[in-house]
């Protein structure tokens, strides 16, 4: 998704695992749905498109 949106190839680079590092996280929001009737306003897609734009704002 991120090199769709940028249009550009990542240049990824595997490395050793850290200490500490979270294999799975099993990531689930159905409990706040249920329990406070919260609901993402946007998708994973949309929600990379403004981090991009946010992030090349930044002076970095």
């Amino acid at each position: 998704m991120v090199e769709e949106i940028t249009g550009k190839i990542a240049k990824i680079k595997y490395i050793e695992k850290q200490k500490g590092d979270v294999r799975d996280t099993l990531a689930d929001v159905s409990k706040i749905k249920k329990e406070l009737g919260w609901m993402p306003m946007i998708n994973i897609y949309k929600g990379l498109e403004r981090h991009i734009e946010w992030y090349k704002k930044l002076e970095v």
